[in-house]
């Protein structure tokens, strides 16, 4: 993932909390929204919620999702995924 640079820097951090991290199995919008397409490349029960990471080229993002949204959707290892950020999401360091 490449983000624009401020002057004078060459390098830095990206973050995301992992349940800023929408995870869809179909194409949305929104406002405000950096969207993605990705491959889940794992599920983990981590009690109430799932911890799902995703693939996206070189980069894995983890979302954690309830286990109703995890069953509603069908994900497992393998699936085809839309994951949506907002821009306010991202911690940039």
């Amino acid at each position: 993932m490449e983000l624009e640079k401020p002057p004078g820097v060459t390098e830095g951090h990206l973050a995301i909390r992992p349940e800023d991290v929408i995870v869809r199995k179909e194409a949305f919008s929104g406002n405000g929204m950096t969207l993605l397409r990705g491959k889940v490349i794992g599920v983990t029960d981590r009690g109430p919620y799932h911890e799902v990471l995703v693939k996206r080229g070189e980069v894995t993002l983890t979302a954690m999702i309830s286990k109703s949204d995890l069953f509603g959707l069908a994900l497992s290892r393998n699936s085809d995924v839309h994951i949506g950020i907002r821009t306010s999401s991202l911690h940039v360091f």
